[in-house]
């Protein structure tokens, strides 16, 4: 039996490191050698315990790596080939794939249901979460691809333009991303709130036009002074939390979009 290593869940705020069984990758799948792998929030909150996890295979979504082994069924990858990994598997087959929607595909598997993911050194992929990188591309950008892809499909249901001011909620992976990917698609005025000098800094460097530091500012009170009282066009909500949700619907405008894209793990008390 060939054995690998893998960072296994195994409490609230418990990782164990095990030599596990490496499986063979089942029909329509591929074994990936893990290169790099990021930290999602979604595993902060397996993590904390804020979320249940099944505690036999390893987490971890964001993963670049290289082809292994290919499993029977699949086309178009080879061994070698340098993939990032998408956090679930489709049909292509039912209403919503055939539709574009295959988020909300009937068959919908997870990674790391069934198979170890990135926090392994290898993990099982379905060969439809697969995307090619580029040789050039490093393994470091390639774990960025993933949370970036979050980034861009929320910019983009914010539906916001060169006219228009987006408040970004939070200066972690996402916010930060987010921020990116309004000023590259000309975004008219950007805000963002951060908690620390590095999520300060990096946003400065992206290019924000106002940051604000919410340990020493008051999100609000800025947000209703720069705004003349009228509210943002669209708010981004990448924190979670009772707080975040209400300060996103008392700061947007008449009209505006809010897109929550944090992980919300409780009932909310909100002020609509």
């Amino acid at each position: 039996m060939e054995t690998m290593k893998a960072a296994i869940y195994t409490g609230v705020e418990k990782i164990e490191i095990r030599e596990v069984e490496r499986l063979a990758p089942p029909p329509g799948h591929v074994s990936l050698a893990t290169r790099q792998v990021g930290i999602c929030g979604s595993d902060l909150h397996n993590y904390f315990g804020n979320w249940p996890t099944a505690s036999e295979f390893a987490l971890g979504h964001e993963t670049c790596g290289v082809i292994a082994e290919v499993g029977s069924g699949v086309t178009g990858f080879e061994v070698g080939d340098h993939v990032v990994v998408e956090c679930f598997s489709h049909c292509s087959r039912c209403v919503y794939c055939l539709k574009g929607d295959y988020n909300h595909c009937v068959d919908r598997r997870w990674i790391s249901t069934q198979q170890h993911g990135g926090f392994a050194e290898y993990s099982n992929a379905h060969s439809t979460g697969l995307f090619k990188l580029p040789k050039d591309m490093s393994f470091e950008d390639g774990a960025l691809v993933e949370p970036l892809a979050v980034a861009v499909r929320a910019v983009e249901r914010a539906t916001a333009g060169p006219r228009d001011r987006m408040a970004i909620l939070g200066g972690g992976t996402i916010g930060q991303l987010c921020l990116a990917v309004a000023k590259a698609q000309g975004v008219g005025e950007t805000l963002i709130t951060v908690k620390y000098p590095q999520q300060a800094k990096m946003a400065k460097d992206f290019g924000a036009d106002h940051v604000i530091d919410i340990s020493r500012a008051d999100a609000r009170e800025f947000i209703d002074d720069f705004t003349d009282g009228t509210g943002m066009d669209a708010i981004i909500e990448t924190v979670g939390g009772a707080d975040n949700f209400n300060l996103s619907l008392a700061t947007i405008r008449n009209r505006g979009i809010i897109i929550l894209v944090a992980g919300y793990h409780k009932p909310l008390t909100v002020d609509l």
